[in-house]
Protein backbone atom coordinates (compact mmCIF):
# COMPACT_ATOMS: atom_id res chain seq x y z
CA UNK A 1 0.00 0.00 0.00
CA UNK A 2 1.19 3.23 -0.92
CA UNK A 3 0.79 7.02 0.92
CA UNK A 4 0.35 9.70 -1.39
CA UNK A 5 3.06 9.33 -4.51
CA UNK A 6 5.13 7.05 -2.76
CA UNK A 7 5.41 3.13 -3.20
CA UNK A 8 5.99 2.66 0.31
CA UNK A 9 4.42 3.01 4.14
CA UNK A 10 8.18 4.48 5.49
CA UNK A 11 6.42 7.86 6.53
CA UNK A 12 4.16 6.65 9.24
CA UNK A 13 3.23 10.33 9.67
CA UNK A 14 1.46 10.25 6.37
CA UNK A 15 -2.16 10.03 7.96
CA UNK A 16 -4.64 12.54 9.65
CA UNK A 17 -5.45 12.15 13.55
CA UNK A 18 -8.91 12.73 14.74
CA UNK A 19 -8.24 15.82 15.56
CA UNK A 20 -6.86 17.15 12.53
CA UNK A 21 -9.66 15.91 10.67
CA UNK A 22 -11.77 17.74 13.20
CA UNK A 23 -9.84 20.81 12.48
CA UNK A 24 -10.41 20.81 9.00
CA UNK A 25 -14.01 19.68 8.85
CA UNK A 26 -14.72 22.89 11.25
CA UNK A 27 -12.56 25.28 9.59
CA UNK A 28 -14.97 24.35 6.16
CA UNK A 29 -18.18 25.06 7.90
CA UNK A 30 -17.01 28.81 8.97
CA UNK A 31 -19.07 31.52 7.62
CA UNK A 32 -18.03 32.19 3.41
CA UNK A 33 -17.31 28.89 2.98
CA UNK A 34 -19.40 26.52 0.73
CA UNK A 35 -21.42 23.62 2.27
CA UNK A 36 -20.13 21.39 -0.58
CA UNK A 37 -17.17 21.40 1.13
CA UNK A 38 -18.10 19.96 4.53
CA UNK A 39 -20.11 17.83 3.30
CA UNK A 40 -16.94 16.11 0.91
CA UNK A 41 -15.04 16.29 4.04
CA UNK A 42 -17.47 13.97 5.98
CA UNK A 43 -18.12 11.56 2.94
CA UNK A 44 -14.28 10.85 3.13
CA UNK A 45 -14.26 10.42 6.50
CA UNK A 46 -16.99 8.48 6.93
CA UNK A 47 -16.98 6.33 3.88
CA UNK A 48 -12.95 5.41 3.82
CA UNK A 49 -14.30 5.71 -0.16
CA UNK A 50 -11.16 6.56 -2.87
CA UNK A 51 -11.71 9.95 -3.90
CA UNK A 52 -12.64 8.88 -7.48
CA UNK A 53 -15.62 7.19 -5.95
CA UNK A 54 -16.54 9.88 -3.67
CA UNK A 55 -16.15 12.83 -7.13
CA UNK A 56 -18.91 9.93 -9.28
CA UNK A 57 -21.46 9.86 -6.23
CA UNK A 58 -24.85 11.64 -7.37
CA UNK A 59 -27.98 12.25 -5.45
CA UNK A 60 -29.58 9.37 -6.92
CA UNK A 61 -27.05 7.63 -4.87
CA UNK A 62 -28.05 8.24 -1.77
CA UNK A 63 -31.35 6.18 -0.23
CA UNK A 64 -31.67 8.06 3.23
CA UNK A 65 -34.61 5.40 3.97
CA UNK A 66 -32.31 2.47 3.67
CA UNK A 67 -29.02 4.64 5.18
CA UNK A 68 -27.35 3.77 1.89
CA UNK A 69 -25.05 4.76 0.33
CA UNK A 70 -24.37 3.31 -3.75
CA UNK A 71 -20.91 3.88 -4.99
CA UNK A 72 -19.23 2.75 -8.18
CA UNK A 73 -16.22 0.34 -7.33
CA UNK A 74 -13.83 -1.48 -9.67
CA UNK A 75 -13.15 -4.87 -9.06
CA UNK A 76 -11.01 -7.04 -11.29
CA UNK A 77 -11.41 -4.36 -13.81
CA UNK A 78 -15.05 -4.62 -13.51
CA UNK A 79 -17.00 -1.71 -12.65
CA UNK A 80 -19.67 -2.67 -10.05
CA UNK A 81 -22.36 -0.81 -7.81
CA UNK A 82 -21.47 -1.91 -3.68
CA UNK A 83 -23.67 -0.41 -1.28
CA UNK A 84 -22.11 1.33 2.12
CA UNK A 85 -24.27 1.78 5.14
CA UNK A 86 -24.85 5.34 5.85
CA UNK A 87 -23.32 6.23 9.47
CA UNK A 88 -26.19 8.66 11.12
CA UNK A 89 -24.26 12.14 11.02
CA UNK A 90 -23.55 11.84 8.10
CA UNK A 91 -27.20 10.79 6.97
CA UNK A 92 -28.47 14.29 8.85
CA UNK A 93 -25.82 16.22 7.00
CA UNK A 94 -26.18 14.79 3.49
CA UNK A 95 -30.43 15.19 4.00
CA UNK A 96 -30.04 18.54 5.54
CA UNK A 97 -27.59 19.70 1.95
CA UNK A 98 -29.91 17.74 -0.42
CA UNK A 99 -32.60 19.79 0.74
CA UNK A 100 -31.54 23.20 1.56
CA UNK A 101 -29.31 23.61 -2.13
CA UNK A 102 -32.74 21.59 -3.72
CA UNK A 103 -30.10 19.32 -5.39
CA UNK A 104 -31.95 17.21 -8.42
CA UNK A 105 -31.30 13.87 -8.47
CA UNK A 106 -28.80 13.98 -11.02
CA UNK A 107 -26.43 16.40 -9.54
CA UNK A 108 -22.78 14.98 -8.64
CA UNK A 109 -22.60 15.23 -4.70
CA UNK A 110 -18.98 17.18 -5.22
CA UNK A 111 -20.60 19.38 -7.98
CA UNK A 112 -18.25 22.55 -9.76
CA UNK A 113 -19.68 25.66 -9.69
CA UNK A 114 -18.35 26.20 -13.39
CA UNK A 115 -18.14 24.46 -16.69
CA UNK A 116 -20.81 22.80 -17.91
CA UNK A 117 -20.59 19.51 -18.74
CA UNK A 118 -22.19 18.93 -21.87
CA UNK A 119 -23.42 15.26 -20.89
CA UNK A 120 -25.32 16.56 -18.15
CA UNK A 121 -27.18 19.76 -17.41
CA UNK A 122 -26.63 19.42 -13.77
CA UNK A 123 -22.50 20.40 -14.24
CA UNK A 124 -19.63 18.14 -13.55
CA UNK A 125 -18.13 17.12 -10.48
CA UNK A 126 -14.86 18.56 -8.94
CA UNK A 127 -11.70 17.15 -9.80
CA UNK A 128 -9.36 15.22 -8.17
CA UNK A 129 -6.73 18.28 -7.84
CA UNK A 130 -9.47 20.82 -6.60
CA UNK A 131 -9.81 18.38 -4.34
CA UNK A 132 -6.56 18.35 -2.93
CA UNK A 133 -6.57 22.21 -3.62
CA UNK A 134 -9.18 22.38 -1.27
CA UNK A 135 -7.77 20.11 1.60
CA UNK A 136 -4.26 21.78 0.97
CA UNK A 137 -6.10 25.44 2.00
CA UNK A 138 -8.08 24.12 5.07
CA UNK A 139 -4.51 22.73 6.02
CA UNK A 140 -2.91 25.95 6.23
CA UNK A 141 -5.92 28.03 7.39
CA UNK A 142 -5.61 25.64 10.77
CA UNK A 143 -2.00 25.34 10.89
CA UNK A 144 -1.36 22.03 9.96
CA UNK A 145 2.43 22.07 8.76
CA UNK A 146 3.19 18.45 7.56
CA UNK A 147 1.96 17.64 3.45
CA UNK A 148 -2.13 17.08 3.39
CA UNK A 149 -3.14 15.19 0.53
CA UNK A 150 -7.33 13.94 0.20
CA UNK A 151 -5.80 10.20 -0.27
CA UNK A 152 -4.71 10.75 3.06
CA UNK A 153 -8.47 10.23 4.40
CA UNK A 154 -8.45 6.79 3.63
CA UNK A 155 -5.54 6.11 5.48
CA UNK A 156 -6.79 7.64 8.45
CA UNK A 157 -9.77 5.90 8.11
CA UNK A 158 -8.01 2.47 8.65
CA UNK A 159 -5.42 3.84 11.14
CA UNK A 160 -7.66 5.75 13.21
CA UNK A 161 -9.71 2.75 13.64
CA UNK A 162 -7.14 0.10 14.93
CA UNK A 163 -5.52 3.39 17.20
CA UNK A 164 -8.79 3.87 18.74
CA UNK A 165 -9.49 -0.12 19.63
CA UNK A 166 -12.20 -0.50 16.78
CA UNK A 167 -10.21 -3.09 14.89
CA UNK A 168 -8.37 -4.91 16.95
CA UNK A 169 -8.95 -8.90 15.69
CA UNK A 170 -8.54 -10.71 12.33
CA UNK A 171 -12.33 -10.56 11.96
CA UNK A 172 -11.88 -6.38 12.53
CA UNK A 173 -9.42 -6.32 9.96
CA UNK A 174 -11.07 -8.44 7.66
CA UNK A 175 -14.51 -6.61 7.90
CA UNK A 176 -12.60 -3.17 7.71
CA UNK A 177 -10.87 -4.69 4.14
CA UNK A 178 -14.18 -5.65 2.93
CA UNK A 179 -15.65 -2.11 3.65
CA UNK A 180 -12.54 -0.53 2.33
CA UNK A 181 -13.02 -2.56 -0.99
CA UNK A 182 -9.24 -3.72 -0.87
CA UNK A 183 -8.63 -6.27 -3.70
CA UNK A 184 -7.13 -8.27 -0.71
CA UNK A 185 -7.07 -8.37 3.11
CA UNK A 186 -2.79 -8.21 2.36
CA UNK A 187 -3.12 -4.89 1.55
CA UNK A 188 -4.82 -3.89 4.93
CA UNK A 189 -2.63 -6.12 7.03
CA UNK A 190 0.17 -3.33 6.15
CA UNK A 191 -1.50 -0.54 7.86
CA UNK A 192 -0.34 -2.61 11.22
CA UNK A 193 2.83 -1.53 10.39
CA UNK A 194 2.06 1.88 12.63
CA UNK A 195 2.04 -0.03 15.48
CA UNK A 196 4.97 -2.49 15.26
CA UNK A 197 5.89 -5.56 13.52
CA UNK A 198 5.46 -7.83 17.10
CA UNK A 199 1.91 -6.41 17.62
CA UNK A 200 1.26 -6.92 13.74
CA UNK A 201 2.16 -11.05 14.36
CA UNK A 202 -0.34 -10.70 17.13
CA UNK A 203 -3.29 -10.45 15.44
CA UNK A 204 -2.08 -11.35 11.88
CA UNK A 205 -1.26 -14.92 13.24
CA UNK A 206 -3.36 -14.88 16.60
CA UNK A 207 -2.22 -18.26 18.75
CA UNK A 208 -4.80 -21.21 19.62
CA UNK A 209 -5.62 -22.12 22.97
Amino acid sequence: MSFGSSNSMKDRSDYLTREQIKLLKDESRKNGKTARNFVLLNVLEYTACRVSEVLHIRVKDLFFDENIIQIGRLKQRRKSRVELVMDSNLKKILEEYVIVNNLGDEKYLVYGYTNKCEHCKDGRHLSRRQVNNVIKKLAVEVGIRKRVHVHQYRHSWIVNKIKNGSVKTFDDMRKASKFMGHASILITEKYWDHFGESEMKQFINPKKD
